[in-house]
């Protein structure tokens, strides 16, 4: 799931950069959801009314479990290049028919695959209290523990077809920095590769450096 995750935030970060054509929304049910295959089934329904009001966006949904096993839904939706994308409210909820709805433009970030993958892997711990809404500022967060609320072998995202799927590139890391030359680094892990000893003590036999730059901005 976590290699899941790394390509889930490829495709966000290829296809959405905070333009005015793009908006996140959330669909939620006004009962308990236990049910995500029908979850999924009643997205299909929803897009389908959807597009017919808004043609020719393009979206890119993750169903998301709760604390408390229940599901809703994350949609980042993609209108035309260069249109504004007003998406009225009251119609959306008519639209979803199945309970509340939230619709914003995406926040200020340079890195929007890493933002959203942790609101959909970490979790807060108040998310399931009225004090979550009054304490929006809340540091009990743990992080990657929604992954033991999702099933086994679970596809937990799809896209449209004129969503992206990036294609990687092979080449020398001197090259590759070529690429982003004077671009600012807005992520970098290192992935280290053990082995350990007879003894019990670790041994790095190697390191996997990633490093995101965003070359949008």
């Amino acid at each position: 799931m976590r290699k899941t995750f790394r390509n889930l935030r490829r495709i966000i970060n290829a296809n959405f950069f905070g333009g005015i054509n793009e908006k996140h929304v959330v669909l939620t049910y006004g009962y308990a959801m236990f049910d995500y295959m029908q979850a999924n089934q009643d997205f299909k329904m929803f897009w389908t009314r959807f597009i017919y009001h808004y043609p020719e966006c393009d979206y890119l949904k993750v169903i998301e479990p709760q604390a408390n096993k229940h599901w809703h839904i994350h949609v980042l939706i993609r209108g035309p290049t260069g249109q504004a994308l007003y998406i009225d409210y009251d119609q959306l909820r008519s639209l979803w028919g199945l309970g509340w709805v939230h619709v914003s433009t995406l926040p200020t970030a340079d890195n929007y695959g890493a933002y959203f993958s942790a609101r959909f892997t970490d979790i807060d711990l108040l998310e399931e209290s009225d004090q979550s809404e009054k304490n929006s500022n809340s540091k009990l967060i743990v992080k990657g523990a929604r992954l033991q609320y999702y099933p086994p072998r679970f596809k937990f995202y799809t896209c449209s077809k004129g969503i992206v799927r990036p294609k990687p590139i092979v080449m020398t890391y001197a090259n590759a920095k070529k690429l982003v030359d004077g671009v600012t680094k807005v992520h970098s892990s290192t992935k280290q590769i053990l082995m350990f000893d007879g003894q019990g003590h670790a041994v790095e036999l190697n390191a996997i450096q990633y490093e995101q730059y965003n070359r949008k901005r």
